[in-house]
């Protein structure tokens, strides 16, 4: 299935991007929760969704595209890692904040999912770049282009055994983190086992 740009244009494509962000405050807003925690998960979504998240990841993702190999190692380790984090990192921290505190949970169970989702987050990064270069092009609904944009990617920096080395670490450091649920974990730690495993 070819994805909204192709089929209707970048223009069409970004004012849907624009629509589908606005209607995730509306639903927030619609939730059954207290006007206290509404009004904290619209604050978490506007916090990670917007310059000091998931916009600064893709901006800083965007700049390194083609021109990453031009600067050294070491330097290159930490913008690859603001980018897991801002980008990936960030969808999956909003995700599981905004939902725990819709449902009222206490701070040091947000902290706990915080740290998780940082982690998990990272991982799914790490196998989505795995899997851009490895995975069977029609599982994966999409075609390579990582490489093929130069784009700064763990595989690119570290080469594939590394990346795959890296992915469990972030996972078993998410899935560590869990401990504190106790069995309510459950569903967390599938969440995480499911990020490693996929081929798609």
């Amino acid at each position: 299935m070819p994805t909204n740009h192709k089929k209707f244009g970048e223009a069409v494509a970004i004012l849907c991007g624009d629509a589908l962000l606005t209607e995730s405050f509306n639903l927030i807003t619609k939730s059954k929760s207290s006007e206290r925690n509404i009004n904290e998960a619209v604050r978490i979504l506007a916090y990670y969704g917007g310059y000091k998240g998931m916009i600064a990841g893709q901006v800083e993702d965007t700049l390194e595209t083609g021109k990453w190999n031009r600067k050294n190692k070491i330097l290159l380790g930490k913008k690859l890692k603001f980018i897991q984090i801002q980008k990936t990192a960030a969808l999956m921290v909003a995700s599981l904040k905004i939902g725990a505190v819709l449902a009222g949970a206490d701070k040091a169970s947000l902290k706990v999912l915080e740290v998780y989702g940082k982690n998990a987050g990272i991982a799914f990064q790490i196998v989505d770049d795995i899997l851009d270069l490895y995975a069977d092009k029609k599982l994966l609904g999409k075609e390579g282009s990582d490489a093929e944009n130069d784009k700064l990617t763990v595989l690119s920096l570290y080469g594939k055994r590394e990346a795959e080395k890296k992915a469990y670490e972030y996972i078993r450091k998410a899935k560590k983190v869990l401990a504190v649920f106790g069995n309510k974990s459950e569903i967390f730690v599938h969440l995480a086992d499911h990020i490693t495993g996929r081929t798609y």
